[in-house]
């Protein structure tokens, strides 16, 4: 009985250790965008969400650009600023910039200086 307990301990370790190692492969492959290596395009993996957000964020002003390799939300001062996102990011990624968009729109939009004032 002892025996079968200590090999279900083992056999949950080497999981445990394979999934790790899952998650530190994806950091070290992509380490801008490491859900992706797991979850794939956010596109595919959450396309509600996914969808949602872009809708959302166009529908108050955010100017959408698709770009291979970048990601980004572009404070405008007044405005709402542009997102520049790869169309293959994971969700992860568009939630992060989703985030940065919602941090400016409750800033009352005051661009990069609000950022520059920030560091200084």
């Amino acid at each position: 009985m002892a025996k079968n307990r200590e090999k279900v301990k083992r056999t949950d370790r080497i999981v445990k250790a394979k999934e790790t190692s899952k998650v530190y492969d994806a950091f070290r492959k992509n380490p801008a965008d490491p859900l992706k290596e797991i979850l794939g395009a956010g596109r595919q993996s959450h396309p509600e969400q996914w969808n949602s957000i872009i809708n959302t964020m166009k529908s108050q002003g955010v100017e959408v650009v698709y770009k291979d390799d970048v990601m980004a939300y572009s404070p405008s001062r007044g405005n709402p600023g542009q997102l520049v996102i790869d169309k293959n990011s994971s969700i992860g990624v568009l939630i992060h910039e989703y985030t940065h968009y919602l941090d400016d729109m409750n800033q009352g939009f005051p661009g990069m200086s609000y950022l520059e004032l920030r560091w200084n």
